[in-house]
């Protein structure tokens, strides 16, 4: 029920939050809101007829901050299924902050530290450990949870659920792109495999149930496996200011480069990331261009805390994770 007039208020108010956060903030790139109203019509020749409607609404910015002629972006974004989903203020006043944070950044020297991921980056790294938890993957020999089922293969602070009743989550609907019904399944438990995501062609291989994890890009594609709402959460959940202040010494990595270069066959990955060192609990100073890398199982088994503040992007979401001791390099 969005009016033109309320969206174009909305946009505005995303780049005009980005500019009045401080005087630094040169310019914006990409300001942009969206507004979706969307039927899905799910038919077929065996009986299958499912619909239902869903609206979707999303915002995001690029912020530039600049200061003794050096520059400096920050990004942000926020989406969901109803327009209480999203500030559209805080949107650009966070892109603002990332900006700002990361002016003076300087390179640092390899060392062995704490790393603690920002949700935005954590929720990247779970976009690749996520095909490692479909069946498709597993039956194709290409996911390394093969024949790990009941076994610890993260830490024991981590459980990785799909959940497509999720409320509010921006995958949630009824049924999947087979009319299948969606539930929640639970994939990891306290570190222990659970199961896998599977669809109707996945399951029958194996003689079990579709899990209701069937997508599908349109009606002319082959339904494939995919995550419906797939998030990161633990029983016990500690605030950032928590996890900041149990570091010694660290990285608070808040932007990742090439992540698409991770092997979810592998499992390797190397990646050049940016951020705030911290030493004490307090942040330092802001740092660019180090490296961290490692294989993800061995990565996921080093999570030390889970955090409070679980943000999706897309059907991705996670909290901040804190990982101990990890090599980062220059």
């Amino acid at each position: 029920s969005i009016t033109e007039t309320d969206a174009i208020e909305k946009a505005l108010l995303v780049e005009q939050s980005a500019f009045t956060a401080d005087k630094k903030i040169k310019k914006t790139r990409n300001a942009e809101v969206s507004f979706y109203e969307s039927e899905t019509l799910i038919v077929n020749s065996k009986g299958v007829l499912q619909s239902y409607r869903s609206t979707f609404c999303s915002a995001h910015i690029m912020a530039v901050a600049e200061d003794r002629g050096e520059a400096q972006m920050g990004w942000d974004y926020q989406g969901g299924m109803f327009l209480s989903d999203v500030s559209f203020k805080d949107v650009g006043a966070v892109a603002a902050k990332r900006a700002l944070g990361m002016l003076g950044a300087r390179k640092t020297n390899p060392v062995k530290g704490h790393v603690l991921l920002e949700n935005l980056v954590a929720a990247e790294f779970l976009s690749v450990f996520s095909s490692m938890l479909s069946s498709e993957a597993v039956q194709k020999g290409k996911s390394l949870l093969k024949d790990r089922r009941g076994s610890k293969v993260v830490s024991d602070r981590l459980d990785i659920i799909d959940d497509g009743l999720l409320e509010h989550g921006p995958g949630t609907r009824a049924v999947d792109d087979e009319g299948v019904p969606v539930r929640r399944n639970v994939l990891i438990k306290n570190g222990v495999l659970q199961g896998f995501m599977y669809n109707s062609y996945t399951a029958k291989k194996e003689g079990v149930k579709s899990t209701g994890n069937a997508v599908r890009g349109g009606y002319s594609s082959l339904p494939s496996v995919g995550p419906s709402n797939l998030f990161i959460t633990s029983e016990k959940r500690l605030s950032f200011d928590d996890m900041l202040g149990s570091m010694d010494k660290g990285l608070f990595v808040t932007e990742a480069m090439g992540m698409h270069t991770a092997n979810p066959i592998s499992g390797e990955f190397s990646i050049g990331v940016s951020g705030l060192w911290v030493e004490g609990g307090k942040i330092v100073f802001p740092v660019k261009e180090a490296v961290i890398s490692g294989g993800l199982l061995d990565f996921f088994g080093k999570v030390e805390a889970v955090g409070d503040d679980m943000r999706f992007y897309g059907s991705i979401g996670s909290p901040g994770l804190l990982f101990s001791e990890t090599d980062i390099s220059a």
